[in-house]
């Protein structure tokens, strides 16, 4: 089963658990001369392969260079280490597999885990449950005990990004615990 399936449903068992802020810790003004375009779904799948390149010193065409490298410095102003980062971690574990999108440690020793989300919408909303879920089954999978979750939202239409964070130690291991009971990682 992939990591998205999997966190939908146990999003859908699981109502309690939501992502503990609905407002971004972060808002960060993307003030880069060109920002992306194209249908909503081609653009997110774009800006990850090129943010992933970036990301490992690889050429990246102009029309995405700037919000790659204005993301690029949002992750260092986090704390995160850039020779830390690595994106596009494919993952599996028994029958469970996954992508995360990017892997990284701060500066103080933390590990981190950052689904991205792109986005062309009026507003920067908070992540579902189901992006809760899936970063925890991502920890799961990674064998981390108490990463921070992360959630970037990246707004193509009014530049801006929306950065949600939690390490709260309550809800990776409650979430782990329905990981468990629910025999995904298994």
């Amino acid at each position: 089963m992939d990591v998205t399936s999997a966190a939908k449903a146990l999003a859908q068992n699981t109502s309690d658990l939501t992502w503990p802020e609905m407002l971004p810790q972060r808002l960060y003004n993307l003030c880069v001369p060109n920002l992306p375009s194209g249908s909503p779904l081609q653009l997110g799948e774009d800006f990850h392969a090129h943010l992933s390149k970036h990301l490992s010193g690889e050429w990246v065409p102009k029309d995405h260079y700037y919000s790659c490298s204005g993301v690029a410095e949002i992750l260092a102003d986090l704390g995160l280490e850039r020779k830390s980062l690595k994106s596009e971690i494919p993952l599996k574990k028994g029958q469970l597999t996954g992508q995360a999108d990017l892997v990284g440690i701060d500066a103080s020793g933390q590990p981190w885990i950052v689904e991205i989300k792109t986005t062309q919408r009026k507003h920067v909303l908070a992540p579902a449950s189901t992006e809760l879920f899936q970063l925890a089954l991502y920890a799961e999978l990674l064998g981390y005990k108490n990463p921070t979750l992360a959630c970037l939202r990246i707004n193509f239409s009014n530049a801006k990004v929306g950065v949600y964070h939690t390490s709260d130690e309550q809800i990776i291991p409650r979430i782990q615990h329905c990981i468990r009971k629910m025999d995904f990682a298994a």
